[in-house]
């Protein structure tokens, strides 16, 4: 099975790989959890990530999707370690 999910993976366009729930949902979830759980504000959380406070509001509702320089950012300001995205003939690699 294993296998088969990851023959799948390596197939998918970006805009397949990224719509998966699970990729949303684990961004959203780590934003936010840290967010509340460090008690900041909107605008406290995007300025320490280095983004405009739009952008958080999108990447927590789950309405957009980090570009890597977005993840980058989140990574170095908040210590999380989420996967980069690569990109070869429109196929995504985690």
């Amino acid at each position: 099975m294993k296998e088969i999910e990851e023959k799948a993976r390596k197939t998918m366009t970006t805009k397949q790989y990224l719509s998966k729930e699970l990729t949303k949902s684990n961004i959203q979830k780590i934003l936010l959890e840290y967010r509340l759980n460090e008690g900041l504000t909107l605008l406290e959380m995007s300025n320490k990530i280095d983004i405009s406070q739009q952008t958080l509001f999108n990447l927590e509702k789950g309405k957009t999707n980090p570009r890597n320089i977005t993840i980058y950012k989140i990574n170095k300001a908040l210590g999380t370690k989420i996967p980069f995205i690569e990109q070869k003939n429109n196929v995504v690699y985690l």
